[in-house]
């Protein structure tokens, strides 16, 4: 069955509708829906089926006022009254209110009167309007508050430096001048009468500029402006839109910024100056904010570390995440009036270099600590001649107290040897008196024995051995200590140990209770005076032998030890007192009945020429250990050196011209 020529054009309509991108409905004279289309269904939710042939009244999503304008209108439009386009809410299908403009055209549908109702979504719209009025009342606000601290600052405002103060200006729509305070007379040179009603750009902006000025809404920018008298200064200048008794106005804050550009000037002056005095001083300067940026590094530390500004000093010079222990920035910032300290660190080859590090505070004109400047000088080099400084004082007062004991021990010997000298002197006036009655009691004794010998009895003959062997030990006195006090002579010889002490045994009768251990090694060779040792260990082997009287062990041993070697005599004998032992090698001191002490001191004087030692270790009752330790080569004297001042009496020694070789 073919369409008829009306339902092919209601078939047409029907689609023209459905192409449409906004909302419409046909309604009949009492509201009811005849016809939507397809965008209704998207914006409602709700299918044609649902809702043709019910009234707007039956729509759930729109609110009773809504409803009610709807069939309001639509009762005018049916009695002929004109009505102009409106607006209407409703929620949509997911519930959130929706904004439509709705206009509506009588017509004729299907036969009978109609309206032709589209909805035009505003949402969008209506969202961008209230926003915008929010911005409006907001900056409206804003303005306001501004003039009301305008105007309850005005007399402040004159009071304050004019390079502080800030012109503010109003313009309408059209650039117009419709509010001009009294810094920009002060900056522009023109009056509030002269500057209201003129356009901003003819008035104050370059030429070049006039056609771009007013794009820089929102921002601060730098540009060049003119005043009254035509010279050009620099401004910084903030401009921004704003709604003032629905009339769309810019303000501009306008400041005078040729005071700071000079003092950009001069500070950026400065800074070359600053730049061309620490640029060859071999130190790093840099100026440093409170929270720890560098503001500023001079040449020396930009050409170790690059450009350094606006980096943190600490992560910068020392690699670490957070301000340094021993900050001196932080010391200044907390009220220090300056901070001096010392770095030390490893260089790239693991040198131990010294960095000097002064901070000092810098301070507005009201005094406020502001920032701080930091000077590190290397010191490495005055660090190390300080070292070498320090170890050479320390090494010169070691030698003044090796000279100082020197000293004391060469007045020491002074003492001593002018004491002995004098014991010479009395040694040799002594023996003198003494051996010529000595020999005359020798003669007559010798007389008696060989005149009377066979008339004297065995007792007058004893008699007169006692009066010999008394003349012989007085005689021995007076050699002992005529040899202690004169000038000692070495004649040196090469021998090793074990044949020195096989001479020195062969000197000795060995009692029988006491059994000799003779362990000295043949090695090393020595230069030694053969004689004079062989007397110290013949001395030495005869106390040992005294002080075991019920007889023991004497053991002899040697030991090398780098130049020197160490003959060592341990005997198991009675032993010594403490008090004994601190007293050996004094002379005219003896624990024996007969003698007057001058053997060991002799011996301590031959050993001390070689320049050896002598210790002495005893235990009561355990034994006595007597070391003899003397040089392999012995040190001949040098020209500088006073033999006569460090050693007691005066030693010569006699360096031999032939070495004899001796076999062991």
């Amino acid at each position: 069955m073919q369409d008829t020529p009306r339902t092919s054009r209601e078939n047409i309509f029907t689609a023209l509708l459905n192409f449409i991108a906004d909302p419409v409905v046909i309604v009949d004279e009492k509201g009811r829906f005849l016809l939507v289309n397809m965008a209704f269904e998207g914006l409602t939710g709700l299918a044609k089926e649902k809702v043709i042939g019910k009234s707007f009244l039956d729509l759930n999503n729109l609110n009773g006022v809504n409803k009610l304008i709807l069939l309001e209108n639509l009762r005018k439009r049916n009695a002929g009254i004109a009505v102009e386009p409106y607006e209407i809410t409703f929620s949509d299908t997911n519930g959130e209110t929706r904004h439509a403009e709705v206009k509506a055209k009588k017509i004729e549908y299907a036969g009978q009167p109609a309206e032709l109702v589209v909805f035009r979504d505003i949402t969008r719209r209506k969202k961008n309007e209230q926003r915008l009025k929010e911005y409006s009342e907001k900056l409206q606000e804003l303005v306001e508050k501004k003039a009301m601290e305008i105007k309850e600052s005005e007399e402040k405002f004159r009071a304050i430096s004019t390079s502080a103060m800030d012109a503010i200006v109003l313009l309408d729509e059209t650039d117009k001048i419709v509010y001009w305070n009294p810094a920009a007379e002060r900056i522009f040179g023109y009056t509030t009468e002269e500057a209201v009603g003129k356009e901003l750009a003819k008035l104050v902006v370059l030429p070049a500029s006039r056609g771009h000025h007013l794009m820089l809404l929102e921002k601060r920018v730098e540009i060049k402006a003119l005043r009254k008298d035509r010279t050009e200064f620099p401004i910084e200048l903030f401009a921004t839109t704003l709604k003032l008794k629905d009339r769309n106005c810019l303000l501009e804050i306008i400041r005078d910024v040729s005071e700071r550009r000079k003092m950009e000037d001069d500070l950026r002056r400065e800074r070359d100056k600053l730049e061309a005095v620490t640029e060859n001083i071999g130190a790093g300067l840099t100026i440093v904010s409170k929270d720890y940026r560098i503001l500023w590094a001079n040449k020396f530390l930009r050409q170790i570390f690059g450009n350094v500004e606006q980096k943190t000093c600490y992560s910068t010079f020392h690699n670490m995440d957070k301000v340094c222990p021993n900050c001196g920035a932080k010391k200044v910032f907390d009220g220090a009036t300056t901070d001096t300290h010392e770095l030390i660190f490893k260089d790239d080859r693991g040198n131990t270099q010294w960095i000097e590090l002064t901070a000092t505070p810098i301070k507005d004109k009201d005094g406020t600590v502001v920032a701080a400047s930091e000077l590190a000088v290397a010191i490495t080099e005055r660090k190390l001649m300080q070292n070498k400084l320090a170890e050479y004082s320390q090494s010169l007062e070691k030698l003044i107290e090796e000279r100082t004991e020197q000293l004391k021990q060469t007045q020491a010997k002074l003492v001593k040897s002018e004491r002995l000298a004098t014991i010479g002197e009395l040694a040799a006036m002594v023996g003198h008196d003494l051996r010529n009655p000595l020999t005359g009691i020798k003669g007559a004794t010798y007389y008696l024995k060989t005149k009377y010998g066979v008339e004297i009895d065995a007792k007058g003959n004893e008699m007169l051995r006692i009066i010999d062997l008394c003349i012989d030990y007085s005689n021995k006195i007076i050699d002992d200590l005529l040899e202690y006090s004169r000038e000692m002579t070495l004649d040196l010889t090469e021998t090793n140990p074990k044949r020195l002490l096989r001479h020195s045994m062969s000197m000795l009768k060995i009692p029988r209770n006491i059994q000799v251990t003779n362990a000295v090694e043949a090695g090393p060779k020595i230069i030694v005076d053969k004689a004079k040792l062989n007397r110290v260990f013949v001395n030495i082997i005869k106390n040992a032998f005294d002080a075991m009287p019920n007889g023991g062990t004497l053991t002899i041993t040697s030991k090398a030890a780098e130049d020197n070697v160490a003959i060592s005599f341990a005997d198991t004998g009675v032993g010594m007192l403490e008090e004994t032992l601190s007293k050996l090698g004094s002379p005219l001191f003896t624990t024996k009945a007969k003698g007057m002490g001058f053997g060991l001191s002799i011996c301590k004087r031959i050993v001390e020429a070689h320049d050896g030692k002598i210790s002495v270790e005893s235990t009561i009752g355990k034994g006595t250990t007597v070391t003899v330790t003397i040089p392999v080569n012995p040190k001949a004297p040098t020209e500088n050196e006073e033999a006569s001042v460090f050693n007691e009496p005066e030693v010569s020694v006699m360096m031999p011209q032939k070495v004899e070789t001796e076999n062991s």
